[in-house]
């Protein structure tokens, strides 16, 4: 909670994967009911997801509507 990032720890004790919420670009961050709010993009990062993952961090308000865009900018570059 502190830190607010997830960690994606393999079986081996070792970090695969390292997600930080809440970019600068969100004004007003809400902390409340963060286990629930993180559930499915957990969910959709085990499933292998990439779409999905994006789509719940932004429909969890844990990313900005902002970053999103340049996610999605980013994306369609490649």
């Amino acid at each position: 909670y502190d830190t607010f990032t997830i960690y994606f720890v393999n079986n081996q004790g070792r970090m695969d994967a390292k997600l930080v919420l809440f970019d600068k670009y969100m004004r007003h961050p809400s902390y409340s009911h963060m286990l629930e709010r993180i559930k499915p993009v957990v969910n959709a990062y085990f499933d292998c997801d990439r779409a999905a993952l994006i789509n719940s961090l932004h429909d969890q308000e844990l990313i900005s509507s902002r970053l999103l865009y340049q996610i999605h900018k980013k994306g369609t570059r490649r």
